[in-house]
C-alpha cells in the first residue's frame, strides 16, 4: 500500500498531466484514509480544493472545504478552519457567487477577529488593492466584487476612511461601465465620509468629479 507521500505525489502528477478524474480520485482516497493526522487532513484539503477550483469545479471544491472546515474545528485548529473559509471565499469569488464569498469571508472573521486586532481592516485594504488593480486591467466584473468586499469589511470595522476609498472605487468602477447615476450615487456616499474624516483633498477631487458627471448626464 502507498504511503500518504506516496499517493499525494501521484495526485500530484496526475493534477500536473492534466487527468482531472484521476487526482480527484487519489485526492479522495487520502482524505478517507482514517490515519490521516489533523493538519495533513486541511493541508490536503486546500491542494484539492484549490485544484477543483483551477478545474472550474467550484461545487465539488466547496464540498471538500466545508468537510475539511468542520473537522479543523473539531480539532480545536481555529486559524486552520479559517484559512479554508477563505480558501473557500476564493472558490465562489471565481464561481461568481459574492454572496457566498461575502459569508465565508464573515465566517472566517468570526474565528479570527477576536483573535488578531485590525484583522477586517487589514482585509479591506487587500480588497481595495485588488480592485483597484482588476480596474487597471480593465476587468470591471472582478473590481466591482472586489471594491464591494472591501466595503462590506470596512462597514463591520466601522472604519470609515476606509468605506471612504471602498465607495470611491466602486464609482469609479460604475464610470468605466458607463452606469453614470450609480457612478454618482457612489461618489456621493464617498464624499459624505472623506467629509466625514476631513480628507481635504479627497472631498475635492470627488465635487469635482461629481460636477462633471452631472453636466455628462445632462448632456
Amino acid at each position: 500500500m502507498l504511503s500518504f507521500r506516496e499517493q499525494l505525489a501521484e495526485a500530484e502528477r496526475f493534477v500536473e498531466d492534466g487527468q482531472q478524474d484521476a487526482a480527484l480520485d487519489r485526492f479522495t482516497l487520502i482524505l478517507k484514509d482514517p490515519r490521516l493526522k489533523s493538519d495533513d487532513f486541511v493541508s490536503v484539503s486546500r491542494q484539492a480544493g484549490s485544484f477543483l477550483t483551477s478545474s472550474k469545479r467550484f461545487d465539488e471544491a466547496r464540498e471538500i472545504y466545508m468537510t475539511a472546515i468542520t473537522r479543523a474545528k473539531q480539532h480545536k485548529k481555529y486559524e486552520k478552519a479559517a484559512e479554508l473559509w477563505h480558501q473557500s471565499a476564493l472558490n465562489e469569488i471565481s464561481a461568481g457567487r459574492a454572496d457566498a464569498a461575502i459569508q465565508d469571508l464573515r465566517n472566517e472573521l468570526d474565528l479570527m477577529s477576536s483573535r488578531y486586532e485590525g484583522y477586517f481592516r487589514k482585509l479591506s485594504a487587500n480588497y481595495h488593492r485588488q480592485g483597484t488593480l482588476f480596474l487597471e486591467l480593465g476587468d470591471l466584473a472582478e473590481s466591482k466584487l472586489y471594491f464591494e468586499l472591501a466595503l462590506a469589511f470596512a462597514e463591520t470595522d466601522g472604519d470609515v476612511p476606509a468605506e471612504a476609498n471602498a465607495q470611491d472605487g466602486l464609482a469609479r468602477c460604475y464610470e468605466r461601465k458607463g452606469e453614470l447615476a450609480q457612478a454618482l450615487l457612489h461618489f456621493g456616499l464617498a464624499l459624505e465620509k472623506y467629509n466625514e474624516t476631513k480628507d481635504k483633498a479627497a472631498a475635492q477631487r470627488v465635487r469635482r468629479q461629481i460636477k462633471k458627471l452631472k453636466e455628462v448626464i445632462k448632456g
